[in-house]
């Protein structure tokens, strides 16, 4: 049997379906769970001055670039590498100005 993984996106989801070439699955998380999960995988840090600055910049390079390289298709979905980076990108910018996702939902309210 053919071992296959496709990961896919579109506007609200991120899907992975995984074949091992015994049994197969497909797993599918909102982009607010993805983000979640990201968050919960990744441990917190102390940045010096310098860290900041290269984390600002890659987020910028990331809101530059993605959607150029992973244009939207005529559906409207995304690239899965687009949408991760995206997340990836947002994440930088929320740990650099001290705020969590939650924040963001509240209007920056604590």
């Amino acid at each position: 049997m053919t071992k296959e993984t496709r990961v896919w996106s579109d506007a609200e989801w991120i899907c992975l379906f995984v074949n091992d070439g015994v049994s197969q699955a497909t797993v599918s998380l909102t982009h607010d769970e993805a983000f979640d999960l990201g968050q919960r995988l990744m441990p917190r840090a102390e940045f010096s001055t310098d860290t900041d600055e290269e984390l600002r910049l890659a987020a910028r390079m990331i809101r530059i670039w993605l959607p150029e390289s992973f244009p939207a298709n005529e559906k409207g979905q995304i690239h899965f590498v687009r949408s991760v980076m995206e997340s990836v990108a947002s994440t930088i910018e929320r740990a650099l100005d001290g705020k969590s996702k939650g924040d963001d939902r509240n209007g920056g309210a604590a």
